[in-house]
């Protein structure tokens, strides 16, 4: 009724919304003296009735007088993970499906994490309802993601869905830890799903409140107003869910409860991890082949293809058929490949609307016409290289998202415990969070594990133990390999006696916290650069910075950060704190190796982490002088060392990353 104003400030209104958000509610209203206010002023006006409804939002008062309601199917606020939940339970009943628009990345944060309280206990009644236990363990999982780096810059919400108590216990428990400063930056507050209405988050945390007690009987919630509730409740989220639950899915009989169908939609969700990238294929030269509309377009993903992007021909978006969309970390490039067939004036009006309707949401095109391509393949593309680099597209070997599925479901058994368990018959990973500041001063001495346990054994390596493997007539060549498994380095057998085997560490990453460089001064910049190096080293230069600034909190590494870390490590080459070595006779100081004096710069690591160009050159000739015969030739020697590595795509940036060692290779033979 607040809102009826609004009626009289222009002859038209357009009303944006629908029946599935948050309505007014009654709770707490003595809805009589809105009776007896009619009777005095509204007395004989027709349809006074609806005006006194307290539970009628104005989308629902202009919907009963107006009609004329458009459906916008466009939705490009939420990851699609998140709003096909609101589809579920809202919008597909109604035979209406909305379709996510917003580009998202590869290399994003995970849809859905999800902590179980399976201690948790509901207490009061009511309005008064609350769960401590679900507010503790929200509120600290809240103060580690605000230390990690990953949620850098991102806002944060946290909705309760069963009343205001446990969002005011849970303000009250926020205000106690984070500080105000910070609390206003990341727009943290506490409430329930009306107060969200319209307020959007990078991250919504989600309290259920609810916890099972056997001697009550648990109510289903099932009407359109826990609906309401939960559609926009998810939906506030534009990157993540949270849920923090203390009832089980096995102990709520009713599937079409509101806690049902989003704890049964966000185990699925989370389970699934991130789905590993489709390495595409190249396909025919000749021959057009489904869904291809023309040679052309067959040729151009073709050569997408072989420099290892990601890339899906026709992608359907807005209803239609987008020709080859390049997916990388941050977002998405449609490339159109336009024949020279005109379709006439109005289907290009057509096609141009839909392309700006698209990059009104962040997606980039680039478009390429036939005739061009075919005078001229490599000026036709250079635009299109230029804009990927751009947009920061690597590879599909660059991606790190292949060691596994997330750990996205964390249980709590009791006070201060946490422990994986296996939840409806799923085996779950181990995924007791680690602290955010651990420190480096005696790192763990780095396991040695042996080159069979890699997904790929290099050519001269794997024909010589099948030679020594047939020479002995064992019967079984992995019975052979596992006995040549090693242990760590406090005891086990090393791999010096493979043949030609190779001597392989783990690569251990930094996990603790550094100063921010506008806070700190040259000699804390320096220490913090050193104790990176004692786990890391050796590092190129670029890698190092990168890491010192990561630790610091940061994510995106300015000019000024990057010129104030590289001045502290010239002081500590200078002081001989460490060593610099540059093989290649790099002109800066990114492409440069750093180690401290007592690491060796031939020791050959996993990959970890790392993309091959921040693998020291030492590094990868040491790995060359292991595993390639001398009469490899320049094309079988880098092969050879993606092999080792687990990698197969030989794209432009992999070599020239390691054409200039296998030329130091051949230097020293």
């Amino acid at each position: 009724m607040e809102a009826s104003f609004l009626r009289y400030l222009a002859p038209t209104i357009v009303v944006i919304g629908d029946g599935h958000q948050a309505s007014p509610v009654t709770v707490g209203i003595d809805q009589q003296q809105i009776f007896d206010l009619e009777q005095q002023y509204l007395d004989g006006i027709k349809f006074a009735d609806s005006w006194v409804d307290p539970t009628n939002s104005l989308f629902d008062d202009a919907f009963l007088r107006c009609g004329g309601e458009i459906t916008l199917r466009e939705h490009h606020r939420c990851v699609p993970e998140i709003i096909n939940f609101s589809n579920r339970i809202a919008y597909e009943p109604e035979k209406i499906s909305l379709e996510p628009i917003r580009p998202v990345g590869v290399d994003r944060l995970a849809p859905f994490k999800i902590v179980h309280t399976r201690h948790g206990y509901q207490q009061g009644a009511g309005a008064f309802r609350t769960n401590p236990v679900e507010a503790d363990a929200l509120v600290e999982q809240i103060k580690k993601c605000l230390e990690d780096p990953a949620y850098d810059g991102l806002t944060f919400g946290v909705i309760s869905l069963l009343g205001p108590a446990q969002a005011k216990l849970i303000q009250g428990k926020l205000l106690e830890v984070v500080d105000a400063g910070e609390a206003e930056k990341r727009q943290l507050m506490a409430g329930i799903a009306a107060d969200f209405q319209g307020a959007e988050r990078d991250v919504i945390f989600l309290s259920m409140v609810s916890a099972y007690d056997p001697d009550k009987r648990t109510a289903s919630l099932t009407r359109a107003i826990h609906v309401q509730r939960f559609n926009v409740s998810v939906s506030c989220a534009k990157d993540q869910v949270w849920l923090v639950h203390s009832i089980g899915l096995d102990q709520l009989s009713n599937k079409e409860d509101m806690r049902y169908q989003l704890l049964d939609y966000a185990y699925g969700i989370a389970r699934q991890g991130r789905k590993p990238l489709k390495v595409p294929s190249p396909v025919s030269d000749s021959e057009r082949v489904e869904p291809f509309e023309s040679l052309c377009e067959q040729h151009v993903f073709n050569q997408i293809a072989y420099r290892g992007f990601v890339v899906e021909p026709h992608k359907n978006m807005l209803g239609c058929s987008h020709g080859l969309v390049i997916q990388g970390a941050q977002g998405k490039i449609v490339v159109e490949c336009d024949g020279d067939h005109w379709q006439g004036p109005v289907q290009y009006e057509r096609d141009l609307a839909r392309q700006r309707d698209l990059e009104r949401w962040g997606w980039k095109f680039f478009r390429i016409r036939e005739v061009e391509y075919y005078l001229d393949p490599s000026s036709a593309l250079e635009g299109l290289w230029k804009l990927i680099e751009g947009q920061g597209i690597t590879p599909w070997d660059d991606f790190k998202h292949e060691k596994g599925p997330d750990e996205n479901i964390i249980i709590l058994d009791g006070p201060g415990g946490e422990s994986p368990t296996n939840i409806s018959g799923v085996s779950l990973p181990d995924i007791r969070i680690q602290p955010l500041l651990q420190h480096p001063e005696n790192p763990p001495v780095s396991p040695r594990v042996s080159v069979s346990g890699r997904s790929g054994l290099n050519r001269g390596i794997q024909s010589a133990l099948m030679a020594e493997h047939e020479a002995r007539g064992e019967e079984d060549l992995f019975t052979s390999l596992e006995n040549r498994e090693v242990s760590d380095s406090s005891g086990g057998e090393e791999v010096g006696d493979l043949p030609n085997g190779v001597d392989v560490r783990e690569y251990e990453q930094f996990s603790g916290r550094t100063i921010p460089v506008k806070g700190a001064n040259n000699q804390e910049i320096i220490d913090g650069v050193v104790q990176i190096l004692e786990v890391e080293g050796p590092m190129v230069g670029g890698s190092l910075v990168q890491t010192y600034h990561r630790a610091s909190g940061g994510t995106r590494v300015s000019r000024e950060t990057r010129a104030l870390v590289n001045r502290a490590i010239a002081s500590a080459k200078r002081t001989g704190l460490l060593i610099e070595e540059n093989p290649l006779g790099a002109g800066i100081q990114k492409d440069r190796t750093y180690r401290l004096p007592h690491q060796s710069s031939a020791d050959i690591r996993e990959l970890g982490p790392r993309g091959l160009s921040e693998v020291p050159p030492l590094e990868l000739l040491a790995l060359m002088e292991q595993v390639v015969d001398m009469d490899f030739s320049d094309e079988e020697i880098m092969r050879a060392v993606l092999e080792f590595h687990g990698l197969t795509k030989l794209t432009a940036n992999v070599r020239k990353t390691l054409e200039p060692i296998v030329t130091l290779y051949r230097s020293r033979h």
